[in-house]
């Protein structure tokens, strides 16, 4: 998918991108692969800024160093992510 094809959120900094790609995961790139419509990325991305724990993720995931296991507790894309993490993994099998 064609990141300028997505209606992206104004307020939207990408900590769900740099996230998920901490996780090995890219939502947007792979997004047909994962099963991904243009409008489930768009989901994802404004209950990203819907957060209010963004300055925490963003420091979680610098922190990282671009490895991370799993979404903090508080993301409200937690539930989504880790679906799609198992979903990836199982794909690339």
């Amino acid at each position: 998918m064609r990141r300028s094809i997505l209606k992206i959120p104004t307020t939207y900094r990408g900590l769900m991108e740099h996230m998920t790609r901490a996780m090995g995961l890219k939502v947007v790139d792979d997004a047909e692969a994962l099963d991904l419509n243009p409008e489930d990325v768009e989901r994802l991305m404004h209950r990203c800024t819907q957060c209010c724990g963004q300055s925490e993720c963003a420091s979680m995931i610098a922190k990282a160093q671009g490895e991370m296991e799993e979404p903090p507790d508080f993301c409200p894309n937690r539930k989504a992510v880790m679906f799609l993490k198992q979903r990836s993994d199982q794909i690339r099998k």
